[in-house]
C-alpha cells in the first residue's frame, strides 16, 4: 500500500463534474459555501515531509541527467535528503527541464526504513549508509520507457464516490489539473466538491495522447511506483499511473 507519508489527496477526484455542467458558473451557494469555509492551516493541507521537518541541512544530494520529456534534451534529475537525523530527512525528487522546475515528489525518510536489513534496525552508521545506498539506487532506478497512448484510451466513467489515481490514468491527470486550479488553503474536499474547467482537463489529457513520446517511473520508499507523462502544453508532469 502506499505510505502514510504519500500526499495522495491530489490524486482523489469526484468524476460526477466530468460533464458539461462543470464547465458553467456553479451555483452561488455553491460559491458561497466554497469562499466562507475558513482556510486550513499547513499542517491541515500538506502533509509533505518539508512541513513535518523544518530543517534545510543538505544530507543527501546526487543529480543524473536523462531525457524525460523526450525533446532530445537532457534534463536534470536531482534527488535531496533534508534534515539531520537520518530517521527524520525530508526527501525530495525533483526534474529540472530548461532551468525550471518542472516536477517534485516528496517522501519522508521513515518510509525509506521499513522493514530495513539487520544493520540499519539500529540508529547509528549502518542506518546511514542504508539511508543512502537506497536513495542511491532510487536515482539509478528511474527508468524512461516509450509512452502509448492506449493508457488514456479509456473513456471516463461517471461515479458516484470519490476514488483514487491508481484506477484510471485520466483520472490522475484530471484530479492534478482540479488541485492546480485550487486556491490556495483550500482543503481536498473542498477540491473535491468544487466545479473546475474540464475543457481545461481534457485538453491536457489530449496534448499529451497526441504529443508525448516518453514515460518515466519513479520506484522508491518501500513500494510506491509513480508513472509521470510531461505536457508540453501544460510544461508540466502528469501521474498517469499510483501504485502502492
Amino acid at each position: 500500500m502506499i505510505g502514510p507519508q504519500r500526499r495522495f489527496s491530489r490524486f482523489i477526484i469526484a468524476v460526477s463534474c466530468l460533464t458539461a455542467a462543470c464547465d458553467r458558473t456553479p451555483p452561488s451557494d455553491e460559491r458561497d459555501r466554497a469562499a466562507s469555509a475558513t482556510p486550513a492551516t499547513a499542517s491541515e493541507t500538506d502533509t509533505s515531509a518539508f512541513h513535518r521537518v523544518m530543517d534545510s541541512t543538505v544530507w543527501y544530494q546526487q543529480s543524473r541527467e536523462l531525457d524525460v520529456t523526450g525533446d532530445g534534451r537532457p534534463d536534470t534529475l536531482l534527488l535531496q535528503a533534508f534534515g539531520r537525523v537520518v530517521d527524520s530527512l525530508a526527501i525530495t525528487f525533483s526534474v529540472i527541464t530548461s532551468g525550471d522546475t518542472v516536477l517534485v515528489d516528496d517522501w519522508a525518510s521513515d518510509y525509506q526504513l521499513v522493514d530495513p536489513p539487520h544493520e540499519a534496525v539500529a540508529i547509528g552508521p549502518g542506518r546511514d549508509a542504508y539511508v543512502r545506498r537506497s536513495l542511491d539506487n532510487t536515482l539509478a532506478r528511474v527508468e524512461v520507457a516509450p509512452f502509448s497512448d492506449s493508457t488514456l484510451s479509456r473513456p471516463w466513467i461517471p461515479r458516484t464516490r470519490d476514488y483514487m489515481c491508481g484506477d484510471d490514468a485520466n483520472n490522475c491527470i484530471v484530479g492534478e489539473v482540479r488541485t492546480d486550479l485550487a486556491p490556495n488553503g483550500w482543503t481536498p474536499d473542498q477540491i473535491r466538491i468544487a466545479p473546475f474547467d474540464t475543457a481545461r482537463a481534457r485538453a491536457i489529457v489530449d496534448d499529451i495522447r497526441r504529443t508525448a513520446v516518453k514515460s518515466m517511473t519513479l520506484a522508491y520508499g518501500y513500494e510506491t511506483v509513480n508513472t509521470y507523462v510531461w505536457s508540453p502544453l501544460a510544461k508540466k508532469f502528469y501521474t498517469v499511473a499510483a501504485c502502492c
